[in-house]
């Protein structure tokens, strides 16, 4: 079976017959048409009568036998615009789609448009790949001489370098005048080992006990290395002290505020008149988190007066 093939833009009215079927146009849509007689010329319009009395409504006679389909006759000539008959009812059943028309020939090129409103700018793209090194270009005249900048911070201690070889011996120095025999007793004691403490309370890192006279005096030499967990303006502290004596001056204190060690060496003298033990010692104790000492010791030299 061929494909209907509508014609398009149809007016009220319009027929069509394909495979064997007609149809109708309706002002809306194609509609199979039941019977198609011969259409006559169309009379000359008689005169209005007047309106009779409207009759009894007939009863519904019944549905005829669908005649056979008459030849189209020739068609007559355009009369004149009946009036515009009742709306019918709308098809429930839809018109087959007709075919695709073919493609119109390309029209001609229309005039330039005006130039639109400049559109808004684009977001920024992503940076594209690093191009090739170029090559080192001639080097610049030197530039005048800057002025001199701050200071910088004093840098971390270093690590004791090595030990340098020894120099010759040096030529022998002259006699030194006879002494006495004023020098009681040396004592020593040394802790080499690293102690740590998280107290703030001072802890005894190496102490020496020495029996003297009330005529007594003693020289102490000390000496220590002290460092602290970290860099945030944290102390370890120490101190040299003792029991039962009199330093001129006052006790030895000394405090670092680094994660490097730091070396401290003095020396105090006892003038206590103090018969029996004195006792001295090297203390430390942290402000916060850890302090650790290590290679501290002391040396004392009893002297006669």
């Amino acid at each position: 079976m061929a494909a209907f093939d509508f014609p398009t833009n149809p007016s009220n009215g319009d027929t069509y017959s394909a495979n064997g079927i007609d149809w109708i146009f309706n002002g809306s849509v194609w509609k199979k048409e039941a019977t198609a007689g011969v259409k006559g010329q169309k009379g000359e319009k008689g005169e209005v009568g007047v309106t009779g009395a409207t009759g009894d409504k007939g009863e519904v006679g019944d549905k005829g036998e669908v005649g056979s389909k008459g030849e189209i006759g020739v068609t007559g000539g355009t009369g004149g615009t009946g009036p515009t008959g009742a709306k019918g009812e709308p098809s429930s059943v839809a018109g087959p789609t007709g075919p695709t028309g073919d493609k119109g020939a390309t029209g001609a090129t229309g005039p330039t448009g005006p130039t639109g409103d400049k559109g808004a700018t684009g977001g920024t793209g992503g940076t594209g790949n690093t191009g090739p090194t170029g090559p080192t270009g001639p080097t610049g005249p030197t530039g005048p001489t800057g002025g001199d900048g701050d200071k910088g911070a004093t840098g971390a201690t270093g690590g004791t370098g090595p030990t340098g070889p020894t120099g010759p011996t040096g030529p022998t120095g002259p006699t030194g005048p006879s002494g006495n025999n004023d020098v009681r007793s040396m004592n020593e004691a040394a802790s080499t080992g690293i102690s740590n403490t998280t107290s703030t309370v001072y802890s005894d890192k190496v102490t020496l006990s020495i029996n003297t006279v009330s005529n007594s005096r003693v020289l102490v030499l000390f000496g220590f290395e002290i460092k602290h967990s970290n860099n945030n303006n944290q102390r370890t502290n120490a101190r040299v002290t003792g029991d039962n004596i009199s330093f001129v001056g006052g006790d030895y204190s000394a405090f670092h505020n680094n994660q490097t060690w730091t070396e401290f060496q003095g020396q105090r003298l006892d003038i206590s008149s103090h018969t029996g033990t004195r006792t001295y010692r090297i203390q430390f104790q942290r402000a916060a988190n850890t302090s650790s000492i290590q290679n501290a010791y002391l040396v004392a030299i009893e002297m006669s007066v």
